[in-house]
């Protein structure tokens, strides 16, 4: 079985806190055009296919048009396979040490930001994105300083707070821990 790329992307020790996608929210508009064309061009195939409604001659045009109405619906299914994919190939894992959001099926690409840079987080929902728990959430980091630079945005992230409870909780229990270690030993006096 296939191991989840997040884990080769983790170094000795550490371990994965949160886990979430994009939500699936927006990509709703997709998956209804593309049953809604499967509907269309399964209904009109079976209709061009079973009757003979069509003008001319119906034995060299009936098999035309059901074949364009079968495309539609393979068109369709094509759609709906292509926003599930396009969904599933996006992640953002929250680490003891950073956070990643990786993308990609085959070429995978891979945004790191470590939670020692991490400065401020940014959450921005609409209405929607309120009542459906997704929204649009900015990592600040340390080079985000100067005016040039941008905050690196996560879109439409499902469940957002729990995603920014997740990356503050860690920070902190760095911060603590950088504060709790005990001071180096001095070395013995010779």
């Amino acid at each position: 079985m296939l191991r989840p790329y997040r884990l080769s992307l983790l170094a000795p020790g550490e371990s994965v806190v949160h886990i979430t996608r994009p939500h699936v929210l927006p990509h709703v508009g997709a998956l209804i055009s593309g049953i809604s064309v499967v509907i269309l061009g399964l209904a009109g195939y079976i209709i061009a296919d079973g009757q003979a409604l069509l003008p001319g001659d119906p034995i060299v045009v009936r098999p035309i048009v059901a074949g364009i109405f079968a495309l539609c619906a393979l068109g369709g299914l094509v759609s709906i396979a292509a926003t599930w994919i396009r969904w599933r190939s996006r992640e953002i894992v929250v680490t003891d040490r950073r956070v990643l959001r990786i993308t990609g099926i085959l070429n995978k690409g891979v945004v790191d930001n470590s939670l020692d840079a991490i400065t401020d987080l940014q959450l921005h929902q609409s209405i929607w994105g309120r009542l459906f728990d997704f929204g649009d959430v900015d990592i600040l980091t340390a080079s985000d300083v100067d005016d040039q630079a941008r905050p690196d945005t996560f879109p439409d992230v499902a469940g957002p707070v729990a995603f920014m409870r997740a990356v503050q909780d860690r920070r902190e229990a760095r911060r603590f821990a950088a504060r709790s270690d005990p001071p180096p030993a001095s070395p013995p006096a010779p």
